[in-house]
């Protein structure tokens, strides 16, 4: 318990942790795409720039709040709200697209797994681009769970960090 008294007394520690978490997320989708096959579809691709928008807000907190030590600046409070802001969009990403593969909710036209609105024939005989695969389809799982599913888990998880950390941080400088 001392060691979180100790690092949410520090705002410029609690953006390091979520840099951190914030370059797993990256680093395990680039992982999962090019070490296990699992191909991006274009809501995957919207869930990772939510995660490099999020390292990036974390990563300037971190660097604000290291600058100001321990004293007390605006930005470093501002980074937890606009990293909460973009959690809850990352997951709100997330959770459209499992619903979706789920048949709950329709999703977008653009993730039909098409190439864009040229001849299809042309761009393959020119550029050999595969479409990428419909958000619809489940095609890679761990224990039984779509990535989708798996980053709403993270993004509730983060956002659940980040209020936590937030809240500290306002009642403390009070």
């Amino acid at each position: 318990m001392k060691r979180l008294s100790y690092i949410l007394q520090r705002p410029h520690l609690c953006h390091a942790i979520f840099l951190l978490g914030a370059t797993v997320l990256v680093a395990s989708a680039y992982i999962l795409e090019h070490f296990f096959g699992a191909e991006p579809c274009r809501m995957c691709w919207w869930q990772r720039y939510v995660h490099w928008a999020l390292g990036f807000v974390a990563f300037s907190g971190y660097y604000a709040g290291w600058i100001a030590k321990d004293r007390i600046y605006v930005w470093p409070e501002r980074a937890f709200k606009y990293m909460f802001a973009l959690t809850l969009v990352g997951g709100g990403i997330a959770l459209w697209q499992s619903l979706g593969q789920r048949g709950v909710l329709e999703l977008p036209d653009v993730c039909q797994g098409t190439v864009a609105h040229v001849s299809e024939d042309l761009i393959s005989q020119l550029q050999h681009v595969t479409p990428p695969p419909s958000c619809s389809e489940v095609g890679f799982t761990i224990l039984g769970h779509s990535l989708a599913e798996w980053n709403v888990l993270a993004m509730g998880a983060f956002a659940t960090a980040i209020l936590f950390a937030w809240i500290y941080t306002v009642i403390r400088n009070r």
